[in-house]
């Protein structure tokens, strides 16, 4: 599975790509790409790379917030799983994730099962 992580923040790349590679794919051939802002994120998606996975922090510098981030990757990757996190999850939020494409909102920090449905759940 090739998933693209994008946010601002490096340490919580980092958990993530920890928690998915040790606890929710072990023994996957699981790849990352980062992305350290929203232009970033886009940048990668209009060079055509492929992800599985796309998950993506609301809050980034840049080019605006992650919301733009969902559009591209539901417009580009139409079958990749795509995950709005954000540390002020409400059902705004939540609302502006699902009508711009996202498959699931999760608050920051998301747990371990939360982001094994995601992964590896129905879609």
């Amino acid at each position: 599975m090739k998933i693209l992580i994008a946010d601002d923040n490096q340490e919580v790349r980092l958990i993530l790509k920890s928690l998915i590679e040790k606890i929710i794919l072990p023994n996957q051939n699981t790849s990352f790409s980062d992305a350290e802002s929203a232009d970033e994120a886009i940048s990668r998606l209009r060079r055509g790379e492929e992800y599985d996975a796309v998950i993506i922090d609301y809050d980034m510098p840049a080019n605006g917030e992650g919301l733009a981030v969902v559009a591209i990757t539901r417009e580009r990757l139409p079958k990749a799983r795509i995950a709005l996190m954000s540390g002020r999850m409400d059902v705004e939020i939540g609302n502006l994730a699902a009508h711009a494409g996202a498959d699931v909102a999760l608050s920051k920090p998301a747990n371990a099962q939360q982001w094994s449905e995601f992964l590896t759940g129905p879609h």
